[in-house]
Formats: C-alpha cells, structure tokens, sequence
C-alpha cells in the first residue's frame, strides 16, 4: 500500500510518500500492524519503523532529506523504551539518552559543534 503526504518543516515543503510491507497486512483487528517505510519525494527513507497491534514497536529511524540519521529509538506498545540517539545533519552525534514507559530516564547527553 502507498500513501502520499505533504509536510512543512521550518517553511521548507517536502512531499513523501510511505509504503507498508505486506500490503494488505497494514491492518490486523483495525489497528495498523507491519512494517512501514516512508520516503521523501527524492526516493531516500523519511521514516522506518513497524506497527504491532495499533502502537509503534521496536526500533524506528527517522532521517534527514539526505538520507542521514536524525535520530532512532526504540518503542514499547506505542511508548518510548531504551536507548535514543539523535545526530547532526553532518552525522555527528547530537544527544543519547533511555525511556522508560514514555519518560526519560537517567542522564541524557547532549552534544554541541566546536
């Protein structure tokens, strides 16, 4: 299955698209279930992550235009759980930290350029 979006960030329009692995299988009881992969307009992944009965589970990777790694984090029935870590568009590492049940947890490190 293929959808197609419009998003706005910082007055900049970007067009992508998502396409669901296992087409008909996106749904399962009515909630979104599988993986999902959205793609910026370019053909790089936007968004990449999977469904399991109707929440966000395990890892998801969310990019910049350019195909590097804004952040990736893992997911629990739809809650932010385990390590996150956020990157620079130059792919230097910007903050690392945990979720527990949604809620940060422990130290979180950020980091700023030279």
């Amino acid at each position: 299955m293929v959808s197609q979006r419009h998003l706005i960030v910082d007055s900049i329009e970007q067009s992508y698209f998502s396409i669901w692995q296992g087409g008909a299988e996106l749904m399962k009881d009515g909630k979104l279930h599988g993986k999902k992969i959205e793609y910026y307009e370019s053909g790089k992944i936007r968004k990449e992550g999977t469904y399991d009965n109707g929440h966000e589970d395990g890892q998801w990777v969310v990019c910049y235009a350019d195909g590097g790694v804004e952040y990736k984090g893992e997911y629990k029935n739809g809650k932010k759980h385990g390590k996150w870590v956020g990157y620079f568009a130059s792919g230097e590492l910007r903050y690392e930290g945990r979720f527990e049940d949604d809620k940060s947890e422990g130290r979180w490190v950020e980091y700023y350029r030279d």
